[in-house]
């Protein structure tokens, strides 16, 4: 089984390559958001490094969201339109449940975190036992303040992960119970995804390349902006 990991959610455009357990190959360019420039090179570049082609692949998974809308559109219009040339599997994948893969750590709640806007982030918590994630709660739009209380008042250390920890980083860091990762734990990777992806291809739950579209979970700015100068007329 060789599987495309494809993530576009964020400022970092990542595509990855698996076969099996073993990780073929990884690409991760996080400077500007011009992944409609950089995906398809990347993909082809990273395909050709370790001697395959599209049609080689088993299956393409894809973050859905939540992300940035445009990020999120390009990545996944570019899996789709190779499943559909190539007759491959589609498998969605949660932007917050890749994040969290990038620290799993025992007795301890992880949080990624995306921004939102407006002092806003999306969220999800997760607590891990026995090396594997259990969700606490579903994705959500939280204020960082409710965010911040909840850390507050938890009985257990949190791991903060993602662009939303970066950008209130100073806020969070004031918190004592909270376990700072490294730099490199707060880039979405599309390797992070294998183990979900993994589970759902042997599950075979597979998407229809029509129908899927991504999880925006809150309206764009450009649709807030426009109903408030509608609601002002």
């Amino acid at each position: 089984m060789i599987l495309l990991g494809i993530d576009t959610s964020t400022n970092a455009c990542s595509v990855s390559l698996m076969e099996e357990d073993k990780l073929l190959g990884e690409i991760i360019l996080n400077h500007k958001k011009t992944h409609s420039k950089k995906l398809m090179p990347s993909i082809e570049f990273l395909l050709n490094s370790v001697e395959l082609k599209v049609d080689d692949i088993d299956a393409i998974a894809v973050s859905i969201g939540p992300g940035s809308f445009t990020g999120l559109r390009i990545g996944l219009s570019t899996a789709k339109a190779l499943c559909q040339a190539k007759n491959k599997k589609l498998i969605k994948i949660d932007t917050l449940d890749s994040l969290a893969y990038n620290a799993i750590e025992d007795n301890c709640i992880i949080i990624p975190l995306l921004d939102a806007q407006r002092d806003n982030l999306y969220s999800k918590y997760f607590e891990v036992k026995e090396g594997k994630l259990n969700e606490l709660t579903d994705t959500k739009v939280e204020n960082i303040n409710e965010i911040i209380e909840f850390i507050k008042t938890s009985d257990k250390k949190c791991i903060l992960l993602g662009e939303g920890y970066l950008k209130h980083k100073e806020k969070f860091d004031e918190i004592d119970n909270i376990i700072k990762k490294t730099s490199n734990n707060n880039v979405l990777r599309a390797s992070s995804m294998f183990d979900i992806a993994k589970e759902k291809y042997n599950k075979e739950e597979f998407e229809n390349y029509y129908t899927l579209t991504p999880v925006y979970i809150r309206k764009s700015q450009a649709e807030v902006q426009y109903e408030e100068r509608k609601n002002k007329l």
